[in-house]
């Protein structure tokens, strides 16, 4: 069974590079991608992702406000979110694990770094 994963940033330059890196892995990923939170939260109801990959930094609805309105949805909670930013400061990784992330990556990301963090969250068959 395909393990699906959704990809949450407003640059359609970071989901390319996202989704490339993951198709390149021939793991046979279901990719789904959403520019926005409000896009976001339609597509996680709808096909119930294996696992959530968000920047922190968006317009409208922030990585944070989504993380944390995921995790207070008991039907979508169980969901690993791994946030995929720019921010490396202590402070904004603290931000990002209270408020309720599985995981982080720091931009650039490598392909085996993203796989590697995937693994954590997800059981791959």
């Amino acid at each position: 069974m395909k393990q699906s994963i959704l990809i949450i940033d407003d640059d359609s330059l970071n989901r390319k590079i996202l989704t490339d890196m993951l198709n390149a892995s021939e793991r046979n990923f279901s990719i789904l991608n959403a520019m926005n939170g409000k896009i976001a939260c339609k597509l996680v109801k709808q096909f119930s992702p294996n696992i959530i990959l968000m920047d922190w930094n968006m317009p409208e609805l922030s990585g944070e406000e989504i993380t944390r309105k995921f995790k207070a949805d008991d039907e979508i909670k169980a969901i690993p979110i791994i946030i995929v930013t720019g921010e490396s400061a202590k402070e904004k990784i603290d931000q990002i694990y209270n408020a309720g992330a599985n995981g982080y990556l720091n931009k650039p990301v490598t392909q085996q770094g993203l796989l590697e963090e995937i693994d954590k969250h997800l059981s791959i068959t």
